[in-house]
């Protein structure tokens, strides 16, 4: 094909039609393709497309060329409709009309364009200009004057119309008051259109070879349309039957295109319930679901059957359980209605029939898909039930527990794991992961069960433990029972009253004797979690320790259950502390060993060094002192050695796994305890009397370790500066010591400090001023340490505007800025004369770094910078020196602030700097005014879209809100969006300052 200059060309049916061919050829360059797109796309937005769909739209053009013309003419009459004058309208209409019949016998792609352009032209024109639409395409598609094309395809045409319509009702960008008298017209006309579709659906499914199947199939879309609309129940209760029919008859086994017919039909019953207005009609709701029901028949004939239709079944599924989720206060006043009325046995036979949904046969999720679609409504009958009155509470408890029995045994069969080779051979990846997500929705519809039920779910589970524990004596195969009933009462662990004793003590007695080395690895995973689960239960219960500890301590040993192990024993030893004394030495010593041996993951071993510290805290000094000794000084020793060696990824993990270790011990082993009157960052602490002595230790635990570990810091300070995991770890390390200690950390401040600064000296980054951060509010105040605080807050501050100052883009930082202006408002708000002496001249350009720092994309520097000038200026009036650099920089920070009004940061960024102009207009109206007004007059500033007049009507509402934030802040947006050229987006129509 010659190569077409596309360029310049005039608009003409020739030229369009070579464009769209241009556009189509896999032969050409993609460039040249989408400049044809272009071009037609600027076609279609011409006047003159009202003229030349016609000469496109002929039965010997290509396919591709009607379709554009169809698709013009819909677009036209979507966003165009205003350019074609009234006058016109009616010709176009009948044109219309004709050309669909032209198309009759397809292509089917035009044809349905072009019912759908007729459809939008009915939309647009109702009800003034064309008030009897809907009747008129009726009677012209039915008349029997009409004999240009088959009967069948006519009524296929005007099926497709009115389905488009009622779609289109719906989703179409309408003005609100043409779209309500749209529907109100619709709603006259629906009574004729419901007595086409009573007539097209049959009594009988219909020849798969005829083209009758293609016209019920349309017509059940019609109906899902129309069912849409808002229009009163009573007018569907023919149509309903003739669906469910539809249903009924498509179950039976005739030929395999009447499942897509099925499935249709579910969907429109579907919509004739599930709209917002049916609940205004609850006996017509009450009577329609009544004859839902016999769809539960057609789901056991399925059931039953050799061969049943998943699809048909679980389509049927959905119906009940949109309906029962739509419908579901109203299920509950059915329920309180007296025995034997017919509306208390259609709601429990529909709560029936969703049990059935839940009990699916088949393993989820390779045999079956329907039984997760039943959570929902469970969890909003109970949630309903729960919000009852007193006396109805009672009386629907009564009634649905029962069910929800029934529910949690089905729960339990439906959650069971698979075998382990059918896990290995059948299971995917994505399968396993939708049966984890499936075993959690399980749990969180147990929770539910627990809240009908209550003691009667125990009683339930127990039962089942029982037996599962007495087949696991004869079968050890059968460890699949035992495993799903502890997964139920893992579920339940957050409800269970505190002061329950009649099945838990049973149950952790009865998990004492289970051999946990010759277990399943699932079922013993299980086994452990459920004891953690349990783990405040038991604080409340500390003998049941004498049953649990032992299975947690053997757990340990074994690689495959040990997350599981040590996730219970952090549970235990956080929550039951006060209790776990006896235990002690045994719990070390199992540390010990698995920490020796190798066998714990990364993630495992910092979680024992948490559970060595809350029990190490409950131990005698000599004793935490010799541990330490045996246990953390070998791996300080390692992180010694490792520091010296070559960076390289494994040596990175090493180092990372044991500065985490560290950091986790500091935080757990605290031999003191909070007193009543805690305040401030860290909270204030007494030394709680050593175990065994009558004396206060003379030294906390985490100060020892921290001398071992300051000079290994160090080391790997020297070496792994530049890294940011490495150098959070040791923030960390410090951070959480000094949490701990308090003030026994000044005689290791000194070094603390020099480590930090020196770390920060070599590569600056915001974990590092985090934790100066946490040292200086702890003792920027203390008369000993203020010399120190104040020479690590000058030195940061150096460092940092060095940082800043020779960068070109400050976006890389923004997180070291970040952690910067958090810490200079916490210093500030702790004491501002501390600040400025210990800064002295830096503070200008700490201000004017925050200046440029308002405008940076990244939300949170923005937005510290943002709340740290706001404090510098609302505080500046009472010191001369904070007044002077407000009143030298506040010119350039007016410009930055409007800038980003302007457009130069996102629009979610402007809240925090909206405060930094309150706080001006509150201490500085006469400056401010002067700055708004200097820089506003300025042409294009900030951006070219606000008028002169906009703007000093802008100027005008910021400088008249000196208080109300909120008023303010709608004056900004709304500014904001003006500068943006963003105002007919949000649809602002008037001038937001007036």
């Amino acid at each position: 094909m010659a190569e077409v200059n596309i360029e310049n060309m005039p608009i003409t049916a020739e030229n369009l039609q070579m464009l769209i061919s241009h556009f189509y050829s896999k032969s050409h360059d993609p460039a040249e393709q989408m400049r044809a797109h272009s071009l037609l796309s600027q076609a279609q937005s011409s006047m003159a497309a009202w003229s030349f769909v016609w000469d496109l739209l002929y039965l010997n053009k290509p396919a591709e060329v009607q379709f554009y013309a169809a698709s013009t003419l819909h677009l036209k009459l979507v966003k165009f409709w205003p350019e074609l004058p009234p006058e016109q309208r009616p010709a176009l209409r009948e044109k219309l009309m004709s050309t669909i019949m032209t198309f009759s016998s397809g292509p089917k792609i035009v044809l349905s364009r072009l019912c759908i352009v007729m459809a939008t032209m009915a939309l647009q024109m109702l009800p003034e200009d064309w008030p009897n639409a809907v009747e008129e395409i009726m009677e012209h598609l039915t008349s029997e004057r009409q004999t240009q094309i088959p009967a069948d395809r006519s009524l296929w045409i005007l099926l497709e119309t009115l389905t488009v319509l009622a779609e289109e009702t719906q989703t179409s960008t309408l003005q609100q008051q043409h779209r309500e008298n749209v529907r109100a017209k619709l709603d006259r006309s629906a009574p004729e259109v419901f007595k086409l579709l009573e007539r097209t659906i049959p009594d009988n499914v219909p020849d798969s070879s005829g083209t009758n199947v293609d016209n019920v199939c349309q017509a059940l879309r019609c109906s899902s349309a129309w069912l849409q609309l808002q229009l009163p129940l009573s007018l569907c209760d023919t149509l309903s039957t003739k669906l469910i029919n539809i249903v009924n008859l498509c179950s039976q086994g005739h030929d395999i295109s009447n499942a897509g017919m099925a499935d249709l039909a579910v969907e429109a019953l579907t919509n004739l319930l599930c709209r917002p207005n049916s609940q205004k009609f609850p006996a017509t709701v009450m009577q329609i679901m009544e004859k839902y029901m016999v769809l539960m028949d057609v789901v056991q004939f399925q059931l039953n059957s050799s061969e049943p239709d998943e699809g048909l079944v679980c389509a049927v599924f959905t119906l009940m359980v949109s309906v029962a989720e739509s419908h579901s206060h109203l299920l509950l006043e059915s329920l309180l209605q007296p025995e034997g009325t017919s509306a208390r046995n259609t709601a429990m036979r529909l709560i029936q029939g969703i049990l059935l949904c839940s009990n699916m046969p088949g393993q989820y999720p390779l045999e079956e898909n329907c039984s997760q679609m039943a959570f929902g409504f469970w969890y909003m009958l109970q949630d309903d039930v729960i919000g009852s009155d007193p006396i109805p509470y009672h009386q629907l408890v009564q009634l649905l527990a029962p069910v929800y029995a029934t529910l949690a045994e089905i729960l339990l069969h439906k959650s069971m794991l698979p075998e382990k080779n059918d896990l290995e051979n059948n299971w995917n990846s994505e399968d396993r992961e939708s049966f984890r997500c499936y075993r959690q929705d399980v749990a969180d519809t147990l929770l539910y069960c627990y809240s009908i039920l209550h003691e009667s779910l125990l009683q339930l589970y127990w039962n089942k433990l029982e037996a599962a524990l007495l087949s696991l004596q004869t079968n050890s195969s059968s460890w699949r029972h035992l495993e799903t009933v502890l997964h139920g009462f893992l579920a339940v662990a957050d409800v269970v009253p505190m002061e329950e004793d009649r099945f838990l003590p049973n149950l952790l007695a009865g998990l004492k004797a289970l051999p946990l080395n010759h277990l399943d690895v699932r079922v013993a995973g299980t086994v452990l979690d459920t004891v953690g689960a349990y783990a405040e239960w038991i604080n409340h219960h500390p003998v049941a320790l004498r049953d649990v500890m032992p299975l947690l301590l053997l757990g340990l040993d074994c690689e495959e259950v040990a997350t599981s192990a040590t996730m219970a024993l952090k549970d235990l030893t956080r929550d039951c502390q006060p209790s776990i004394t006896p235990f002690c030495s045994p719990i070390l010593r199992a540390a010990k060993q698995a920490l020796s041996a190798g066998h714990l993951k990364a993630n495992e071993s910092i979680r024992m060094m948490y559970i060595v510290g809350r029990v190490l805290s409950i131990c005698p000094l000599p004793d935490i002192l010799s541990y330490l000794d045996e246990v953390l000084l070998p791996r300080v020793t390692e992180l010694q050695e490792l520091a010296h060696q070559v960076p390289n990824a494994h040596v990175k993990a090493s180092i990372l796994l044991r500065l985490r270790m560290v950091s986790t011990l500091f935080s757990t082993l605290d031999t003191r305890i909070p007193t009543d009157d805690e305040s401030g960052e860290a909270g204030v602490m007494s030394v709680r009397s050593n175990p065994g002595q009558g004396d206060a230790p003379e030294v906390q635990p985490v100060q020892v370790i921290l001398r071992w570990l300051l000079p290994v810091l160090k080391s790997v300070i020297e070496r792994w500066a530049s890294d940011e995991h490495i150098m959070t770890a040791v923030s960390s390390s410090l951070k959480y010591a000094s949490g701990t200690l308090l003030d026994d950390c000044k005689p290791l401040l000194p070094e603390m400090v020099n480590l930090l600064a020196a770390a920060f000296r070599l590569h600056p980054q915001a974990s590092l001023l985090d934790t100066a951060k946490q040292l200086l509010v702890m003792f920027a105040l203390d008369s000993d340490q203020v010399d120190l605080m104040r020479a690590l807050l000058a030195d940061s501050t150096t460092v940092f505007l060095r940082v800043c100052g020779s960068s070109l883009s400050l976006s890389p930082q923004s997180d070291l800025i970040q952690a910067f202006y958090n810490m200079h408002l916490k210093l500030m708000k702790k004491d501002i004369n501390m600040v400025a002496q210990s800064v002295g001249e830096n503070l200008s350009e700490i201000f004017k770094c925050g200046i440029v720092s308002l405008s940076l994309p990244e939300c949170g520097a923005s937005k510290a910078s943002a709340a740290y000038l706001s404090y510098f200026i609302l505080g500046s009036r009472e010191m001369p020196q904070l007044n002077q650099i407000v009143k030298e920089c506040g010119q350039e920070l007016t410009t930055r602030i409007l800038r980003c009004i302007g457009g130069e940061t996102p629009r979610q960024s402007l809240d925090p700097i909206i405060d930094v102009l309150l706080a001006l207009n509150k201490k500085y109206c006469e400056d401010l005014s002067r700055w708004l007004t200097s820089m506003l007059t300025q042409e294009n500033f900030p951006t070219h879209r606000p008028s002169v007049q906009e703007k000093e009507q802008f100027a005008q509402a910021v400088l008249r809100e000196r208080a109300n934030k909120r008023k303010l802040q709608e004056k900004v947006r709304a500014f904001s969006l003006l500068c943006r050229g963003l105002v007919n987006e949000y649809g602002e129509q008037q001038n937001p300052f007036f």
